[in-house]
């Protein structure tokens, strides 16, 4: 069905395939690729994000990152740049678009939990226990699915750290 939508007449239908080769293997998502180059501006940076980061051109990158700072007055903009940066290996800008996400709104959890995940990758693991704590603070008294999140996350680190009876009850909750 991707495979015939990526060459749908209609750009909506495009983008939305684009979308929705993120939940294949990187290795299964060359029909994406002819997207990249696709003449509707959308459909390009729907593309971008879905698309390995080892088949992304320098124009793409900054096609995307365009794309993203016309809306970075949202925290889901940052947090998308920040999730293009990690993919690229760039660590310090990733780090500083999520921590932009999280001043524009400290209540953006998954912000939270991919500035932790990067911390935790670069062998900051006390550091991500940190921010995942931060973020649930700032999530005080939810009951949702971002608070869910965080919990995930902090359970995790803690149990990285060897903190099981921590975790288990970071788990629970």
């Amino acid at each position: 069905v991707l495979q015939s939508a990526v060459r749908d007449s209609d750009p909506l239908v495009r983008s939305a395939a684009a979308s929705g080769f993120d939940v294949y293997d990187p290795r299964q998502r060359s029909p994406l690729l002819t997207l990249l180059s696709d003449p509707v501006r959308a459909v390009r940076v729907a593309a971008i994000a879905s698309a390995p980061p080892e088949s992304l051109s320098a124009n793409a990158v900054h096609e995307y990152e365009m794309s993203q700072r016309e809306n970075a007055d949202q925290p889901g903009a940052l947090i998308n740049a920040g999730n293009l940066y990690a993919s690229l290996g760039r660590v310090d800008d990733a780090a500083a678009s999520y921590q932009s996400a999280i001043r524009l709104d400290p209540t953006a959890a998954p912000a939270y939990v991919n500035l932790a995940d990067l911390r935790s990758r670069s062998g900051e693991n006390a550091v991500a226990i940190e921010v995942l704590r931060a973020g649930l603070q700032g999530q005080a008294g939810a009951n949702n699915v971002q608070t869910a999140a965080l919990h995930h996350g902090l359970g995790l680190a803690l149990a990285r750290e060897r903190r099981y009876e921590e975790a288990v009850k970071v788990f629970e909750e």
